[in-house]
């Protein structure tokens, strides 16, 4: 037993962290203390001792070191120092009918092997603070010393229960607070932080997580001790805080720009350890995490080296990862097959669509969202089920696993879709896309909005343009207009707005609109040009040549070009045109900060192309990426274990 001169210390310690673990209350303090009229003479461990049918809960107290984190106890103070504190408490204690032997041995057990999840599962699981008397029929929610909700059911005052389970004996009166007894153990759900962190289950996804831990020293709430020889502060008592980088929406130690990785960091952006939280997460088990990590690590191959394109003069800046290129793919895979696999119930599109009602988590449960229109994960990423390509409700199979925050679902499959994984790259032109390299571009580039619904008969026939604009590369004066266009995903209605180049193989895309859509805007006569005739007699004169060339990352210098290619179109509608089969990336951009690849476009009519009815206006509505599989990239299979 720790000196009782220590207490006043030790106890503000003690309490000021289990406080620390609850909300605030908000009744008084005089409340608190005259809630039961006079307090009796005799302290919650008092109390305790003297009741033999609480031996066993006792014998544990006793043994029971007290922590202030997971890696820190107090080695000379334990539960029986904190129940006859001056904090005021009340305890449910089981009954010793409630253990079994097995229990009863296995708390015994951590109290000597793992003294931390004791107090966390069996010790403040059975701990509120303040007082919490039974004197009127209601229900409440309480906050344990554990942080951990739990309805404490008065509701019927012959009857009443403590997270279902049975009340004994009721309204002990103490110095320090009130004690209840009861009937059974109070159950523990793990929150998703404690089940990565001390489950010991799928090691792979929870060690990946749990190296995210950060532990800070806490200086203002550690108490100092006498300086040393050299004048530093010592402590007699040294507070920590743990907390994991993983919770937020960027995972970096630093937001410093002197990180050389160049690689961002993610992050859950979910508390997996807030207790209110309302969560449902996909984890992977080994064998989930080992196949995919082998299934789409292809498309994360890095090169030694990248050009900076957000540097000036960025042909000759070359930009060197501080990580070898596996050290590179090894952290990026892992990174994306962790952080998609949280949801929010709050934020999961409505029962039937967005007039429909919100969620509760038993409905959810229940059909595991299949009336959901959508979900989204807590990074943002909105995930649908296309053209019936692939079942969103097959990212929660099996049972779910209750948390005290939520449910998981332990999957041997990582069930999210091709579109998500491999996702093609949509872009919209904006002048800046073009215009990063002023010494490569030539002209001017424009946009032009073309709102559709104003011209709903051209529409129909010829064709809509995305978001009601294009934009018009133009000649300055008899030079052919061309520029590099960023290759990097920001075409808000694309499956992956942010979607990067991957190390794999694309389809190249360009959507281009005829010229006469401009000459339509200028004129503000559309019906001429639902004359079939005067539209082929218009297309006859505003045709196209295109050349159009990839500039890639190879790991050298000036990097790699692809093959040259020469397009000629007709203009006749808004045409969705092939214009680079099979263009393979060797090397990836995905999570890279400063590189991607870009594309030279020229509008390559001759002065002698223009007398045979060739235009040097070229009107861009995207640039699409197709991504295609192949046998070097398996598509995840969600029926392949």
């Amino acid at each position: 037993m720790a000196n009782k001169k220590l207490f006043k210390t030790l106890g503000a310690i003690t309490t000021g962290a289990l406080i620390l673990a609850t909300p605030s209350c908000t009744d008084t303090w005089d409340e608190h203390y005259n809630d039961l009229g006079t307090a009796a003479g005799q302290n919650l461990w008092e109390q305790i001792q003297s009741k033999p049918e609480l031996s066993i809960f006792a014998e544990i107290a006793s043994k029971a070191k007290y922590y202030k984190d997971d890696v820190h106890p107090m080695n000379d103070y334990t539960f029986a120092d904190l129940l006859q504190s001056g904090q005021v408490m009340t305890v449910w204690a089981p009954e010793n009918s409630a253990f079994t032997a097995e229990e009863k041995a296995k708390w015994l057990e951590m109290a000597e092997t793992d003294g931390y999840n004791l107090q966390k599962q069996f010790m403040t699981n059975h701990i509120s603070m303040w007082r919490h008397p039974i004197s009127i029929a209601k229900k409440d929610t309480l906050n344990m010393a554990n942080g951990k909700e739990m309805v404490f059911d008065m509701s019927d005052l012959a009857a009443p229960t403590m997270y279902d389970v049975e009340l004994a004996q009721r309204n002990i009166a103490a110095s320090n607070g009130t004690l209840h007894t009861v009937k059974g153990i109070l159950p523990f759900h793990f929150n998703f932080y404690e089940y990565l962190k001390f489950s010991g289950e799928n090691p792979l996804f929870s060690q990946y997580v749990i190296d995210k831990d950060t532990t800070y020293f806490i200086e203002g709430s550690s108490i100092e001790g006498l300086p040393d020889e050299n004048g530093n502060p010592t402590y007699v008592d040294s507070v920590y805080r743990t907390s994991n980088l993983m919770f937020g929406i960027s995972a970096n130690v630093s937001t410093s720009t002197s990180d050389k990785r160049h690689m961002s960091q993610k992050g859950f952006a979910a508390s997996l350890d807030w207790e209110s939280g309302k969560y449902i997460m996909a984890i992977p088990t080994d064998a989930a995490w080992t196949n995919t990590y082998e299934k789409i690590k292809s498309l994360y191959t890095y090169a030694e080296s990248y050009i900076d394109r957000e540097k000036s003069g960025a042909k000759e800046t070359v930009m060197r990862p501080s990580e070898n290129p596996d050290s590179l793919t090894d952290l990026s895979v892992k990174m994306d097959i962790a952080t998609p696999i949280v949801f929010d119930l709050d934020r999961q599109g409505k029962i039937g669509g967005e007039e429909g009602a919100p969620w509760t988590m038993e409905q959810f449960i229940a059909s595991k969202g299949t009336e959901a229109e959508y979900f989204l994960n807590t990074r943002g990423d909105t995930l649908r089920n296309i053209e019936n390509k692939w079942d969103k409700t097959e990212l929660f199979p099996g049972e779910p696993v209750e948390m005290s925050n939520g449910y998981a679902y332990i999957s041997d499959t990582w069930n999210l879709p091709k579109e998500y994984y491999f996702p093609d790259v949509e872009i919209k032109p904006y002048s800046y896309m073009f215009n990063l390299y002023s010494e490569t571009f030539k002209g001017s580039v424009s946009s032009e909005t073309f709102t559709n619904s104003l011209y709903p008969e051209i529409v129909a026939k010829y064709g809509k343009v995305s978001k009601d604009q294009f934009y018009i590369m133009k000649p300055d004066g008899s030079t052919k207009p061309e520029g590099n266009l960023i290759l990097q995903g920001n075409y808000d209605l694309a499956y992956n707005r942010n979607a990067k180049v991957m190390s794999g193989k694309y389809d190249i895309y360009m959507v281009l609109v005829p010229y006469w859509y401009k000459e339509i805007l200028d004129k503000g006569n559309d019906s001429l040009y639902l004359d079939s005739a005067y539209v082929d007699s218009v297309a006859n004169i505003s045709k196209n040549k295109i050349k159009l060339q990839v500039i890639y990352d190879n790991g050298t210098k000036n990097g790699g070009k692809g093959k040259s290619i020469k397009v000629d179109w007709d203009a006749r509608k808004v045409d969705t045109v092939l214009v680079i089969p099979d263009m393979e990336f060797p090397y990836s951009y995905q999570n890279l900060e400063h590189s991607y690849p870009i594309m030279s476009i020229v509008s390559d009519a001759s002065n002698s192309d223009v007398k045979k009815g060739y235009i040097r206006e070229l009107c861009i509505d995207r640039v699409i990426l197709k991504s295609k599989e192949d046998d070097t990239v398996v598509e995840v299979d969600p029926s392949n274990n």
